[in-house]
């Protein structure tokens, strides 16, 4: 009988045949836990019966499946101070203090009306923040995307909302856990601790690239689309960044033109 053997990454392809790896992440190799968050915009908006999905809901079902991976929860400030906070707050037994040092999971998740109020356009997209420093030997930091994956978007009715919604969050998480697996196979932890600290700004790179080489661009915080050459559109921030691959796509979603670049 003859022995076959399969690579870990094969494996990662034959699981997730969608995804395209350019290099394996050395940020993500370490990460053994972190903050899951979940934004949704419009902010507190989810045409859901709570009794059927709620936000903590969706979150408690994120982390379920990353502590199936091997990646847990990070633990909750506690000290007197955050004692103290929650003395304040006493109504919201489960408030949660969360500590600046731990990296963050978040799902950006989009939900837009269409005509038919039946219908809705989802997108989601999930990133990873770290704690990094301004410049070395700085007291100051900002959390930065240190990794993001492609966004899902999809047309659903609002009977199959909660059950693709959920799905299509749980994809994106799957998507992490893959990259994460990839890079630690890799034996990225051997590459220098510079390279890790380029990853802020080969991510910001390659959000630029996506700009030049997407057919539309917005801002998810703007009614407005753009070409991706107007000055509009250099102006916004990588993390907002929105591409649509056609005008009907991006006014379905209730964006309109640029009166300056007239796409």
């Amino acid at each position: 009988m003859r022995t076959i053997q399969v690579s870990a990454l094969a494996i990662l392809f034959m699981v997730f045949p969608n995804l395209s790896f350019a290099q394996p992440n050395p940020a993500l190799w370490d990460i053994n836990c972190l903050y899951v968050t979940i934004a949704l915009h419009p902010r507190d908006y989810l045409p859901v019966d709570s009794n059927v999905l709620t936000v903590p809901r969706l979150v408690e079902r994120v982390e379920s499946v990353l502590q199936d991976a091997g990646v847990g929860s990070c633990a909750d400030l506690n000290s007197p101070m955050a004692a103290d906070v929650k003395k304040e707050f006493g109504s919201y037994s489960n408030l949660k203090i969360r500590q600046p040092d731990f990296p963050e999971l978040r799902l950006d998740t989009d939900i837009f009306p269409m005509m038919d109020a039946n219908q809705f356009i989802i997108r989601v997209q999930v990133s990873l923040a770290k704690k990094l420093p301004l410049s070395e030997n700085s007291a100051y930091y900002i959390m930065a995307d240190i990794w993001k994956n492609e966004p899902i978007m999809r047309l659903v009715s609002s009977a199959n909302l909660p059950d693709v919604l959920t799905d299509t969050a749980l994809e994106q998480v799957r998507a992490f856990i893959a990259a994460k697996s990839l890079a630690k196979q890799s034996d990225v932890n051997q590459i220098s601790p510079k390279f890790i600290k380029s990853s802020v700004e080969f991510t910001t790179k390659s959000q630029k690239k996506q700009n030049i080489e997407s057919k539309y661009v917005a801002s998810k915080n703007s009614q407005v689309f753009h070409k991706p050459g107007c000055p509009s559109a250099q102006k916004i921030l990588p993390e907002n960044l929105v591409s649509y691959s056609s005008r009907e796509e991006a006014i379905a979603v209730g964006k309109r033109p640029c009166k300056r670049c007239n796409p």
